[in-house]
């Protein structure tokens, strides 16, 4: 059943949905994707057939438990109005925002600017969200055992905004997120392309203070920290160094592409379109970062694989390189909803054919094989 409900929705939305939404503008798109799913409310039972479940692809990680290893990263859902279509659609687990503890307008539109050749868009929404105070009534309704990541945006709210004012301003979002009601774990976002500050938390000093603050807030929950994409290994290997000295559990590898002479595109991008680059263009540069990550840290830090997964093979290579979760966003839009258990079902195939018993069992088997 699921696996012909599933058919039949890539048809639908390959030759009937998908022409019509991109004939419009992608800040119209996401708005009314995430103006829809807040209207349907709960009523998104019929997804669920387009889910697929494997007992093999089960993970206790963090203390939580993930029916499977594909969720949504950061930044389609930055006002908390999509869980429960999260996990209708079989994701394992979903992020929202990056959140504020006021509200943010983020950048000017446009936000988005689409690439279809390349299969990647062009994002500059800046840290636009609604503040805490009405979010947090909404993550109350979340989904239970449906483990859920809040994502912090470290930023600053004006040009020339201190680092200390930086600190204390995500720190009183974090410390908001602190009841065990309202999620089951802390993204910290440090690496946003798409701000004016240069992302000053990418670099060691800096990032020393905010993982102290941070500490200091004692959460009792999963930390994570959102890595830029760098192909700066030296530098990236500092990063790490300081997060280890910290309570952090996980990274989330990698934010989107900033610096675009370094990716290959199919689409013509004119230079006045402001942005990071998401989905293909950061594949090969992410799945670097894991394995080397995976590498250097081995068991001391899990990892969350993001950027440029279409397909059950892109999450399994992120997987056999060291990721113990995938997160995805331009994947579900250039294939739709159903891509999910698309993923999974074929993670299953994959994992029967390398005679792996469970997907933690895959983790990490290519960055092994090259250590040896």
């Amino acid at each position: 059943m699921g696996k012909l409900s599933r058919r039949a929705a890539r048809a639908l939305y390959k030759n009937g949905i998908k022409p019509q939404l991109f004939k419009k503008h992608p800040d119209d798109v996401h708005h009314r994707m995430v103006s829809s799913a807040r209207h349907f409310g709960r009523g998104v039972g019929p997804l669920r057939i387009l889910a697929h479940k494997d007992k093999r692809l089960e993970q206790d990680l963090f203390g939580l438990h993930f029916a499977n290893p594909i969720g949504i990263s950061a930044g389609l859902d930055k006002n908390a109005e999509m869980p429960h279509v999260a996990r209708a659609i079989g994701c394992g687990f979903t992020t929202v925002g990056s959140l504020t503890d006021a509200p943010r307008r983020g950048n000017e539109h446009p936000w988005f600017y689409r690439l279809p050749k390349t299969r990647s868009l062009v994002v500059h929404v800046g840290m636009a969200n609604i503040g805490l105070d009405k979010i947090i009534p909404r993550l109350k309704r979340r989904p239970r055992q449906f483990p859920l990541v809040a994502s912090v945006a470290v930023v600053s709210q004006k040009p020339g905004c201190n680092q200390a004012a930086i600190i204390a301003d995500a720190c009183a979002a974090a410390r908001r997120l602190k009841d065990p009601a309202l999620c089951d774990a802390v993204e910290i976002n440090i690496s946003c392309p798409n701000v004016a500050d240069d992302q000053p938390f990418t670099r060691a000093p800096a990032l020393k203070k905010l993982l102290t603050a941070v500490d200091a807030l004692e959460l009792n929950k999963p930390v994570f920290i959102k890595m830029p994409n760098l192909a700066d290994w030296p530098r990236y290997q500092e990063i790490l160094d300081v997060i280890l000295q910290h309570n952090v559990q996980a990274v989330v590898v990698a934010n989107l592409v900033k610096d675009r002479a370094t990716v290959k595109l199919h689409d013509d991008l004119p230079a006045d379109v402001k942005g990071g680059l998401s989905g293909e263009p950061c594949r090969e540069r992410s799945l670097e970062l894991i394995r080397q990550t995976y590498a250097y840290c081995g068991d001391r830090l899990k990892i969350i694989g993001v950027g440029g997964t279409f397909t059950a093979q892109d999450a399994y290579d992120k997987i056999s390189a060291g990721a113990s979760l995938v997160g995805m966003i331009t994947g579900l839009i250039f294939e739709g909803p159903q891509v999910v258990g698309e993923i999974n079902a074929g993670l299953s195939e994959l994992l029967e054919k390398d005679g792996h018993a469970s997907v933690r069992a895959a983790v990490g088997t290519d960055a092994r094989l090259l250590q040896k």
